[in-house]
């Protein structure tokens, strides 16, 4: 990894080099926008701006294939890069990723509608079979008139959501990075002390819990709503990891779970975020004396 971040900050050649293979290559995305974060962080706008815009001669490609991963992603990571290094705050980082949340979904709705028309459909016919012969049969058809409408929306979100995790991550790769050449430990300082105010908490929580019961268009914002509050659960977790001195085998263990049971960990995760916002797990641990 170090080695990767000292060639990108060789030079202009470099960088735009290992950005435009990054956005070329399918999956790999990330790793370009990575290098567009990293860029922003330590030189400024006018340098990454230039990164970006080679970044996005393949994105753009991709997009027009009805792939816009890779350009949602780059835009969404160099804004929030350029946000961090204008405020030096996650917490302002990580509230301002909803607008922009809020933003790729707009543009996925624009750019993916027939993929969104086809996954709807399908989910729509996984859910109703599951639901055939369940219950009153007047509530069930309400049920699923209801989820019809609803379906198109959430699928928009939790397309967005996926993209927004993908940048989310990327800026936090290309702030390891510039941690990494420039201020060794400071990253993880600046990672184990992300908690989210108990206000906020409560916020996001209430949309995501109550967002589909209200509006369609709050659907859309019900997993984008979540991205913080996961981000704010992971450090509570890596600062417990790193008070308690537990071997980083438990950090690879908790990914591990988090690939292969999302559906579970993710949950939890976010959950433990909103307690850790209103009782502040990390100050207890810190506060208690030495076994």
């Amino acid at each position: 990894m170090r080695a990767l971040a000292e060639l990108i900050m060789k030079g202009r050649l470099q960088a735009c080099a290992i950005a435009l293979v990054g956005a070329a290559v399918p999956l790999f995305f990330w790793l370009s926008s990575a290098v567009v974060v990293l860029v922003i962080l330590r030189r400024g706008w006018t340098s990454g701006l230039e990164v970006m815009l080679v970044a996005m001669l393949p994105a753009g490609y991709w997009a027009l294939q009805g792939n816009p991963a890779a350009l949602l992603c780059l835009i969404a990571a160099a804004v929030l890069a350029g946000v961090l290094r204008l405020t030096v705050s996650w917490l302002h980082t990580l509230l301002l990723a909803l607008l922009v949340g809020a933003v790729q979904a707009m543009m996925v709705n624009s750019l993916m509608p027939d993929t969104i028309v086809a996954l709807s459909e399908l989910a729509y016919d996984m859910v109703a079979e599951q639901l055939v012969g369940v219950g009153d049969s007047a509530a069930l058809g309400d049920l699923l008139i209801r989820l019809k409408v609803l379906l198109p929306y959430i699928m928009v979100g939790v397309i967005a959501w996926a993209y927004l995790l993908f940048a989310v991550a990327s800026l936090f790769l290309g702030r390891y990075w510039q941690s990494l050449l420039y201020n060794p430990g400071g990253f993880q300082q600046e990672f184990y002390q992300l908690r989210m105010p108990a206000l906020w908490a409560m916020v996001l929580l209430a949309i995501i819990l109550l967002g589909a019961q209200f509006s369609p268009l709050l659907a859309v914002m019900v997993p984008i709503a979540s991205v913080p509050m996961f981000v704010a659960g992971l450090a509570l977790l890596h600062g417990q990891m790193a008070l308690r001195k537990m071997s980083r085998v438990w950090v690879y263990g908790l990914y591990l779970m988090l690939f292969i049971a999302t559906q579970i960990i993710y949950p939890l995760i976010v959950l433990m975020a909103f307690l850790d916002s209103l009782f502040d797990f990390r100050r207890r641990t810190a506060q208690q004396p030495p076994a």
